[in-house]
């Protein structure tokens, strides 16, 4: 599905982020001048970033976009996508990059053969240039814009392309920082959570040896095969990056011991212990680059665009689809389902706002284990009955009340006492609080009984996702990706990504803890980022 975007005719996606999605495009402009039959237009094939749907009206994002904007048109550099436009149309802002034919080398390893590795000398090829970008970007002093470099904060195989002529092209500076005197802090945690510094997943000062660090884990995965800090989930990833848990290079692998020593250092905790720039990285590399080594690369980009060309073109995705209208029924029929349902209203009993014995639990509630009977909720008692009766409330009110593992309505709630030799256990459970619990024993004869609610603890979540998705929580929406959530009580969390215009969804549970981080990263296409 092709769709037209001003001067440019979006051909297929061929990329997609939290903040925005890349399609494949043609330029189109004047007529050629001919004097024979047949006219031909200017065309040329680009790339056009377009900020997603619903965070185009988030002044934000939109901020954040444009900063990337500008920030990469400082780079002019061969090994660094060019930035050709930037603007607004149809209240979208878009980003016009010369296009490259190739693919990402997230997809060059993909493609590989279980086991298998990059040759040696491509492997060299990728990092010197790629190294080449980097120092020119950490080099690129301006006194307004960047006075000590342009830091890429999230650099990762998705973000290194390969043409098929075998050039590399560094590209996505969405999260890119102005170096400047006074420090760049993160903030809040963005970028790839496997290929973060240790600086990064801490929250703490970032320069360009944080992109080092982020250079040493794809150099450690193309002579591997294996990412050295990737584990079961996010969190352990991030603490296996926190904590340096890697197993070193074995110096048997036939690897040269300098490259050896050089992955080694570009992998250190200490951002001291670093090489000393990306320069002092490419002059390891520069000796032991193969001649063929790029058009050889390039044959290799090539045979997988080929096959990629063959597969089944693309679906549709969030920007191309149309927005879904929303239902409307006839007039004369919503008339009549308006006279219908005030009728059933005002026909219908008054029953009083409460639960009956038996009912299941709402979310977060587990039913006790205990399953004694227990009358139900009385309403409306005279004086005489009083003393038979039992009222229950919680600080606050409105928790979920149970009677051995039985629900008897929200607080306050009234019920009949139970029969002598009964002990009842009593449990309220309420949202953000821990689940309190008393125990009514019989015998005595108390009118009332308050149960105490302790607040839990709260923590913050990030969530992620590629392509972007509404986040729901507790059955309300709360967003959309990229978001930060403030004060979720610990404990298991479930969280609904969704994305309706693809078709997309996907729930996740999360052990919420105080220490954090707490981050829910999803490719709702595919496997966990």
């Amino acid at each position: 599905m092709q769709r037209v975007f001003g001067q440019y005719r979006l051909v297929e996606r061929i990329g997609t982020g939290g903040m925005a999605e890349v399609y494949r495009a043609k330029r189109e402009g004047q007529i050629f001048f001919s004097r024979r039959r047949g006219q031909r237009k200017f065309s040329r094939e680009v790339a056009v970033k377009l900020i997603l749907p619903h965070l185009s009206r988030e002044e934000s994002f939109r901020e954040l976009f444009s900063r990337e904007a500008h920030l990469a048109s400082l780079l002019d550099h061969p090994n660094i996508v060019d930035i050709q436009d930037y603007g607004r149309l149809d209240n979208v802002d878009f980003i016009v990059m010369e296009y490259v034919r190739g693919v990402d080398l997230s997809k060059l390893l993909k493609a590989l053969p279980r086991g298998d590795t990059l040759p040696e000398a491509h492997c060299l090829h990728i990092l010197y240039r790629v190294a080449r970008a980097l120092a020119f970007a950490h080099g690129q002093t301006s006194p307004e814009d960047a006075p000590e470099g342009i830091i890429h904060c999230d650099l990762s195989p998705h973000n290194i392309l390969i043409s098929t002529e075998g050039e590399i092209k560094l590209a996505d500076f969405g999260i890119a920082r102005a170096a400047r005197p006074d420090s760049t802090r993160t903030g809040t945690l963005r970028g790839k959570a496997p290929y973060m510094s240790p600086e990064q997943v801490e929250g703490g000062v970032l320069d360009h040896r944080s992109d080092l660090f982020s250079l040493g884990s794809i150099a450690y995965q193309m002579f591997t095969g294996r990412h050295p800090f990737t584990r079961s989930g996010d969190a352990a990833t991030l603490a296996a990056i926190r904590e340096g848990h890697f197993q070193p290079l074995d110096p048997a692998s036939g690897l040269p011991d300098e490259l050896v020593k050089l992955v080694h250092s570009l992998l250190e905790m200490d951002p001291g212990k670093r090489p000393p720039g990306a320069s002092a990285v490419t002059g390891v590399l520069e000796p032991h680059l193969a001649p063929q080594s790029e058009v050889e690369l390039g044959e290799r980009v090539s045979r997988l665009v080929k096959s990629a060309d063959e597969s089944p073109e693309p679906l549709p995705t969030a920007v191309t689809l149309p927005r879904p209208r929303g239902f409307r029924l006839p007039v004369s029929a919503g008339i009549f389902a308006m006279i219908f349902v005030a009728v059933w209203l005002l026909s219908r009993p008054v029953v009083p706002e409460r639960g009956d014995l038996g009912t299941a639990l709402p979310e977060d509630v587990s039913p006790d284990p205990l399953a004694a009977q227990v009358p139900g909720p009385v309403t409306g008692q005279s004086g005489t009955e009083e003393a038979a009766v039992l009222t229950i409330t919680t600080d606050p009110a409105g928790a979920v009340l149970t009677a051995n593992g039985l629900n008897i309505g929200r607080s306050p709630a009234v019920v009949k006492k139970p029969a002598p030799g009964e002990d009842i256990r009593l449990t309220a459970h309420l949202y953000g609080f821990q689940k309190g619990e008393v125990l009514y024993r019989s015998g005595t004869h108390p009118r009332a009984i308050s149960i105490p609610l302790v607040p839990l603890a709260t923590s913050t979540v990030r969530v992620g996702a590629v392509p972007w998705a509404e986040v729901f929580y507790r059955g309300q929406s709360v967003g959309y990706t990229p978001l930060t959530l403030e004060g979720i009580p610990v404990g298991e969390r479930t969280f609904l990504l969704k994305n309706d215009a693809m078709g997309l969804r996907h729930e996740v549970t999360l052990e919420v803890r105080t220490e954090g981080p707490n981050l829910i990263s999803r490719n709702l296409e595919g496997t966990v980022r």
